[in-house]
């Protein structure tokens, strides 16, 4: 089915390919146990369908008019819209076909490139747009975070909902900012998320010049990630505003720093007297103490990283149970033509670093072009990433006609078929002989 409708229709908005995938076969009932029919279910849904907007249950289209894709539909809608669903019936609906959705959509991502490559290939005559393959990789992190697209990626922070984000865009309630970013969960969310950087290096595969790219020349780009978290680059940003506030304070004389000093000492003076040696080996043992707890709460600290880097990759959203790990979507792509010029690659193993190779075919005609590497998370929304690069493709040079490995010397030729043709003889030998003893033997 997904062939036929990406076919059908190569350019698709976000809404269309939503409807496609809740037309999945899976969400029948009798392909999905989990996927009851109640009649205070039904009662439900028709509900349902007053309050979402733009749902378009009254499509006549096959298969989006049958009732299982209306019904799936509508809790896809009802998922995005976080709406709050009766937790016996349509809740468990709910689970069930958001728990389906992330295989479905790779499928569909798979059956988009597959597409690509035989439109490239001159197989088929339409070739999906690239502006449909984009739209179906944004329903990864969409369905996992339960936000529409264009909803503000704030609402994926814990403690933020729509009132607080009024408050936060408006002029004079920015001190609420400052509250929500000292809660610990807040700065935990925000200190995993994923911050990647891209480099890509392009040559050709061939043995003498790699570095000219010429025309329907094979082209080999090295991509290298590099992940970290969010919360380096807060780091970053605490030390760089200590230094500045270190740089802006003015600067001291020695005579006000011995000044200070004499101050100091006279201050410690006069506690001298009202000290014994008995207090100072209380307090040496008091010192000890200290050290003793602050390096088992350093170990038990250390322990909860160690545990915590073991689980690195696995997270949980409030408006999704189940746990996910965090996946990206790498492919090159010309957005002046709407095509994508390389296989789809779901990178699944990036920890800190990575490589990948895409190859890719260069354009027949020589000129200046500009691609794109696009970096898309399946987890979060708004942290997609973009590298542009140029390739200059040259005119391919001709094929030599005189090369020595095609000149082929007359005396080879000549000792060839003079050994064809002893050979032929030496056959027409042995079979006279076979026959003569076969006729001897019958007589």
């Amino acid at each position: 089915m997904y062939y036929y409708c990406v076919h059908k229709t190569p350019s698709m908005i976000l809404k269309r390919v939503v409807m496609i995938l809740g037309a999945s076969f899976e969400f029948h009932v009798k392909q999905h146990s989990e996927i009851q029919e109640s009649p205070s279910g039904n009662k439900e849904i028709h509900m349902v369908f007053k309050i979402l907007p733009k749902l378009n249950e009254k499509n006549q289209e096959r298969p989006f008019c049958f009732y299982y894709s209306v019904k799936s539909r509508t809790l896809i809608h009802a998922h995005l819209s976080r709406l709050s669903l009766s937790p016996q019936t349509l809740e468990k609906d709910r689970m069930a076909v958001i728990g389906k959705c992330p295989e479905l959509i790779q499928e569909m991502c798979v059956c988009f490139s597959q597409l690509m490559m035989l439109a490239h290939a001159g197989q088929i005559s339409k070739m999906p747009h690239l502006f449909s393959l984009e739209n179906t990789m944004k329903l990864f992190p969409m369905i996992f975070q339960a936000l529409w697209e264009h909803k503000n990626p704030l609402l994926q922070l814990p403690h933020i909902d729509e009132d607080i984000l009024k408050y936060i865009s408006s002029k004079y309630h920015v001190k609420t900012l400052d509250k929500l970013v000292r809660l610990d969960e807040v700065n935990i969310v925000k200190g995993n998320m994923p911050l990647v950087n891209i480099q890509i290096n392009v040559e050709v595969i061939d043995d003498e010049e790699t570095n000219v790219i010429t025309a329907g020349a094979l082209v080999a780009a090295s991509v290298f990630l590099s992940r970290k978290p969010f919360s380096s680059l807060m780091n970053m940003e605490r030390i760089s505003t200590i230094t500045s506030v270190q740089l802006n304070e003015p600067k001291i004389m020695k005579g006000e720093v011995k000044e200070e000093k004499e101050g100091i000492k006279k201050k410690t003076s006069i506690w001298k007297p009202k000290s014994s040696n008995k207090g100072g080996s209380q307090i040496e043992d008091d010192i000890r103490n200290l050290d003793a707890v602050i390096s088992q709460d350093e170990d038990s600290e250390n322990e909860e990283d160690a545990k915590d880097d073991e689980d690195w990759d696995k997270f949980q959203n409030p408006f999704n149970k189940r746990q996910k790990q965090e996946f990206c979507g790498d492919y090159l792509a010309d957005k002046k033509t709407q095509t994508i010029l390389s296989v789809l690659f779901h990178v699944k193993n990036l920890v800190d670093k990575e490589e990948i190779l895409m190859t890719f075919t260069a354009p027949v005609t020589p000129a200046l072009y500009k691609f794109t590497l696009c970096v898309l998370s399946d987890s979060y929304l708004g942290l997609d990433k973009f590298k542009d690069f140029r390739l200059d493709v040259k005119q391919a040079p001709k094929q030599p006609k005189n090369h020595p490995q095609y000149n082929f010397s007359r005396t080879k030729m000549k000792r060839g078929k003079r050994l064809n043709l002893s050979r032929l003889r030496i056959q027409m030998t042995l079979q006279s002989l076979t026959i003569q003893i076969i006729r001897s033997l019958k007589t």
